[in-house]
């Protein structure tokens, strides 16, 4: 099915008439007509004719929507998306397949698995030359043959796991090379000793994907799943040949926003707050209209803003992770992991103020230089009070860097393979130990992206014990 992509006529685009004759060269007017295509404008007027394609595809399927971050966030309105995933491109690209351990996506199986679903819906989208991205295309299909293979296991052990491509994207020789390196796969999933029994009730079914595309000529009746869970992956953008753009349509806008959202002081959940105010401006007046919406979400306090709830990391029954702005007197303890002291609302109705804790970490190249030399004295000094409280929260500015990397050092040594306190570390750590702790935070709490520099310093610190 095609969908429109006609956009209104844009009233401020510069000319290649502008260019002096000492600049009419072929690649100097080539650069002049990308420019005037690539306007504000014309990227947010592309994203919402994608939009209007997923919106189709979303009343077809009738399943629940999940967006690829980020660009797959630009495409469907936060109110109709059932959360986020985070499967990376890169993870499929040619000679680079990988199935990641630090991303589990496991919300895909918690929401596939609801007794009012048969399966998810996916939404990403790809810049110019190709229809689908590659974490739809390759990252995500070893990411269902992963799972399938562990939920699923063959009568014969000797079996190796099944992946699903669009053999018109997926050559059969990348086909057959990615199969090879299933088993390893697997076998890196199964080392992280993950409790899976949710998963084995709820996902009746194996998955398979179902690859949709703008040109994809779609069902008249909303499909029944009879015998699969459907992982529905929809690149929304329509694809276009050269650089990407025909007239004043340009593929995959949502993809290619990190060249241009900074400027702009746009992103995809204020685009969509204010979705018929945004479409409907001049090109000239858009980034006057789009600062006084942001500095109108400022003086609301971030009404609506990019606030996440606390995160229970199980098999623990009391260990926590949040962004700052998201905790108050629910919670004991609260350890803050950000460089900035954590502010909180007065405690009312007799409650107690719970106890707060700084650690004062900084960030970039001081914040590794104190986990090695501070980290250590700053865990033992709170072991006391993970033990004796029903709950503790750790949290940074966003919940999702520092907060989740101190919480996995206290899991390494104040809890056990059950998640139950300990007062006594007695376990050799090593990599693959600290692994195992950090697919449990992987598992609960799926936007958790502590930075590599800080885990690499976090590893140093542990494997002393």
């Amino acid at each position: 099915m095609s969908t429109s992509t006609s956009l209104p006529p844009n009233s401020a685009s510069p000319s290649p008439s502008d260019l002096t004759p000492a600049e009419l060269s072929l690649p100097n007017i080539l650069n002049t007509i990308r420019r005037q295509t690539r306007t504000l404008r014309n990227r947010l007027h592309s994203i919402n004719a994608d939009a209007t394609f997923v919106d189709i595809v979303s009343s077809t399927y009738q399943l629940p929507i999940l967006t690829n971050s980020r660009a797959g966030d630009w495409y469907v309105d936060p109110r109709q998306s059932s959360g986020k995933v985070y499967f990376k491109s890169t993870d499929g690209h040619h000679g680079q397949w990988k199935f990641s351990r630090r991303r589990l996506n496991l919300d895909v199986l918690r929401l596939a698995g609801r007794d009012d679903a048969r399966g998810v819906i996916i939404v990403d989208s790809t810049r110019r030359g190709k229809r689908f991205p590659d974490a739809l295309s390759k990252t995500i299909p070893i990411w269902i043959a992963v799972l399938n293979h562990v939920l699923f296991p063959p009568a014969d052990s000797s079996t190796p796991p099944t992946l699903h491509t669009l053999r018109n994207v997926v050559s059969t020789s990348e086909h057959s090379q990615i199969c090879a390196l299933l088993p390893g796969f697997v076998v890196d999933f199964l080392s992280l000793g993950l409790d899976l029994s949710e998963f084995r009730k709820s996902i009746k079914h194996p998955m398979l994907p179902i690859f949709i595309h703008p040109d994809s000529l779609l069902p008249s009746h909303t499909p029944l799943f009879d015998d699969i869970t459907a992982i529905v992956l929809v690149s929304a953008s329509r694809m276009t040949q050269g650089e990407g753009m025909e007239g004043e349509y340009i593929q995959g806008a949502g993809d290619d926003h990190e060249n241009w959202v900074a400027e702009s002081e746009l992103d995809a959940e204020l685009f969509w707050r204010y979705h018929t105010e945004i479409t409907a401006c001049r090109e000239e007046e858009l980034p006057e209209l789009i600062r006084s919406l942001r500095q109108g979400e400022i003086g609301m306090g971030g009404k609506g803003g990019k606030r996440g709830k606390a995160s229970l990391v199980r098999p623990t029954e009391n260990v926590f992770i949040a962004a700052g702005k998201d905790v108050g007197d629910e919670f004991e303890v609260i350890v803050n992991c950000g460089s900035q002291p954590l502010q909180l609302e007065k405690a009312v109705d007799g409650k107690a103020q719970p106890k707060v804790l700084e650690l004062g970490l900084p960030v970039g190249k001081v914040a590794v230089k104190k986990i090695r030399s501070e980290l250590e004295d700053k865990l033992h000094g709170i072991q006391d009070d993970l033990g004796a409280t029903r709950s503790v929260v750790f949290v940074c500015e966003t919940g999702d860097g520092t907060a989740p990397m101190v919480a996995l050092a206290a899991l390494c040594l104040f809890y056990d393979e059950k998640g139950g306190f300990r007062a006594k570390h007695d376990t050799h750590i090593d990599k693959d130990y600290i692994r195992r702790r950090l697919a449990w935070i992987s598992a609960s709490r799926q936007s958790a992206n502590p930075p590599r520099t800080l885990l690499n310093a976090l590893n140093s610190v542990l494997m002393k014990f």
